[in-house]
């Protein structure tokens, strides 16, 4: 709801004449025109209203389109105005014929007298000339307004073209359940502490160093694994050297090809299951979580506790964290597994015709281990336990130094409460 307010203050920026939007133009965006404001990255930051308006650009483009008048206020390549994506189609002449008509539509409208029709649209480049014949096709279908009229910006979901909150919430909630359902997250059979850090990545809201520099940290950014690009979510997780090297080995144990996402919000989202055997399936599901986070913990490795990479070791911990996730879970229905499904689950070693369960030898069980604290630095291992949920609780904890040695124990009854609140407060 909040974000939707905050758009109808934006909207009305664009769309009316108030003084308070005079003296936001003049503080904000110099000489430029309001319009500037949903296009223009360089905008500078201001008072908690003004960055708000600003975060809230990217909600009105997606849900607006332009009416064409008189085509001086309308970017002709990154306005939303034309029927298709014209970047898409079209792109490759987009510097060409910048060059020579222009960036807004205006550029590309003869008038003649009071008519108004398309320019014939001509480029040098030989290889553009199909592109821009094509390009001239489209224009030609679309008809301008012979009115002297401005350029209108239209709500897409109103029946008038006007915003309002209430078509601005709907628009918003729509848009946020169709490109991301936050329930594959949350239905997993993963630990709490896996499912928190998916959600927070593909949100965008874990500690990379692009975010750190956003909250005002002055660091150099560069990726802490290959040192060889800026430290962002898609890059770490994706585009890296060393997160290839893992991505292509889990995709060889199911034997498939996949193209990797842009970013890792779609590839959550179009990682689906190529398989038809539900176990298979969980593997397949259950490989981002444990390798993104497999990759976050080698990351934090380097940088707090100057150890490098080890590709073996952490290909070992993504297989065990699959084969533990699959072992707690219930065993399936189905016994029955296609020829390269079966051929799939004993590369996991996991299951077999007959039976679906994992050997227990098969998890490494010396990659988990317990090691001392740093230097000068004290450890803390603690637990907690009800009997029934609620129920009568206890608690307890072990305080280490840097050599292993036993500092202080501490443990004792608490009463009756619930499984979580003695975990909590055994910390304590």
């Amino acid at each position: 709801m909040n974000e939707a307010l905050i758009a109808k203050m934006g909207w009305r920026m664009l769309t009316e004449k108030q003084p308070w939007i005079d003296l936001i133009k003049e503080k904000y965006l110099k000489h430029q025109s309001l319009y500037s404001f949903l296009l223009d990255e360089q905008l500078p930051y201001g008072s908690i209203f003004w960055n708000n308006l600003v975060k809230s650009r990217n909600f009105i483009r997606l849900g607006s389109k332009w009416k064409v008048g008189d085509g001086r206020d309308i970017n002709f390549w990154e306005d939303n105005w034309f029927n298709g994506n014209l970047m898409e189609s079209f792109g490759m002449a987009k510097d060409s014929l910048i060059n020579k008509y222009g960036i807004k539509i205006k550029d590309y409208i003869e008038e003649n007298g009071t008519r108004k029709k398309w320019k014939k649209l001509f480029v040098d480049r030989i290889d553009l000339k199909q592109i821009t014949s094509s390009l001239q096709d489209h224009l030609e279908l679309i008809p301008l307004s012979q009115m002297d009229s401005k350029d209108e910006l239209v709500w897409i979901n109103s029946n008038d073209g006007n915003y309002t909150v209430k078509t601005g919430y709907n628009n918003f909630f729509h848009y946020n359940q169709t490109e991301f359902n936050w329930n594959r997250i949350w239905m997993t059979d993963l630990t709490p502490k896996i499912k928190n850090f998916l959600w927070l990545a593909i949100r965008g809201r874990i500690l990379t160093n692009d975010n750190l520099m956003r909250r005002g940290l002055i660091i150099p950014n560069r990726c802490h694994i290959c040192k060889k690009d800026f430290e962002d979510i898609s890059h770490l997780f994706i585009h890296c050297e060393y997160a290839t090297r893992l991505w292509s080995f889990s995709l060889s144990k199911f034997e498939a090809l996949w193209v990797m996402s842009k970013d890792l919000n779609q590839l959550w989202t179009q990682w689906n299951p190529p398989f038809k055997h539900c176990v298979v399936k969980r593997i397949w599901k259950l490989v981002i979580p444990h390798l993104i986070w497999r990759i976050w913990k080698d990351r934090n490795d380097i940088i707090f506790r100057n150890r490098k990479q080890n590709y073996k070791l952490s290909i070992g911990k993504i297989s065990n964290g699959i084969k533990e996730n699959i072992a707690g879970s219930k065993p399936p229905k189905k016994k029955r597994y296609l020829e390269n499904e079966e051929y799939i689950l004993s590369n996991w070693q996991i299951g077999s015709i007959n039976s679906w369960n994992i050997p227990r030898n098969s998890i490494d069980r010396s990659l988990i281990k317990w090691h001392p604290p740093y230097l000068n630095w004290y450890k803390l291992n603690f637990d907690g336990a009800s009997e029934g949920n609620p129920g009568n609780v206890a608690g307890g904890g072990v305080i280490w130094d840097h050599k292993g040695n036993i500092i202080a124990v501490y443990v004792g009854k608490i009463g009756i409460q619930t499984n979580h609140f003695v975990e909590d407060l055994a910390a304590l």
